[in-house]
């Protein structure tokens, strides 16, 4: 294969323009430094989470889709992801990993098959969650309480009551419509399907509720956000 030059200004023109993108102005040597440069560009543009992280043992802090710290045997079965906004298919899916809490609060979106099967798990905080893939959020029998604040739809929805059998209190926000239950299959395993949990909706929406397809099923179990404070209080942190 030939050989071919590339000149110095050239160079310096590639460099300067992964510094500007990179927000740096720290020196690049050549080809490492690029090469390393332009996988962390990339890696600030992935906003999917891969099954790397060790569960029930390592609490990993996300920042940019980045691990800034990671704290081997501390707060045991706690994840924190702040940074990321998706994540992909069949993540924590049918493994037990011990994971007892999850924070998702930038998370608008789960894959199909994700969040699946982790039996032990109690908390889940998911702040701008908005969609979820078909079996995601499904078989989860310690999760005693779900607040959806930006959650729309359930539509294609992620089965998120199949299998919650501890399931007491959904808290469903958003507050320019309903949210429309699409199979009642959703929620039929919690307590709020057998008479002992309950739905917390917008006062202004909970008679819509109580009329709407499927939902009409559990009218008994509707109660306005705003009377029950303490029940409906936002998720502290982990």
């Amino acid at each position: 294969m030939a050989k071919r030059t590339v000149d110095e200004s050239s160079l310096t023109m590639v460099a300067d323009a992964i510094r500007e993108k990179g927000g740096t102005a720290d020196a690049l040597s050549f080809p490492s430094g690029f090469a390393a440069a332009v996988k962390a560009l990339l890696a600030d543009e992935d906003t999917t989470i891969e099954d790397s992280i060790v569960g029930g043992k390592v609490m990993e802090r996300y920042e940019n889709n980045r691990v800034t710290y990671a704290l081997p045997h501390i707060n045991a079965g706690i994840l924190v992801y702040q940074g990321i906004k998706s994540i992909g298919h069949n993540w924590r899916n049918g493994t037990d990993y011990n994971l007892k809490k999850l924070d998702l609060r930038n998370c608008a979106s789960i894959g199909i098959s994700s969040v699946l099967g982790q039996r032990s798990l109690t908390d889940i905080r998911l702040d701008s969650f908005v969609s979820a893939g078909s079996n995601s959020l499904g078989d989860l029998p310690s999760l005693k309480k779900l607040d959806l604040p930006s959650f729309q739809t359930y539509a294609n929805g992620g089965r998120m009551g199949y299998g919650a059998a501890s399931l007491k209190t959904l808290i469903l926000r958003r507050s320019d419509a309903i949210v429309p239950l699409t199979y009642v299959a959703y929620i039929q395993d919690t307590l709020i399907a057998s008479g002992e949990g309950y739905v917390y909706v917008p006062a202004a929406l909970i008679e819509e509720y109580k009329a709407a397809t499927n939902w009409a099923a559990y009218a008994d179990q509707f109660r306005a956000i705003e009377d029950y404070p303490d029940e409906t209080a936002p998720m502290e942190d982990f």
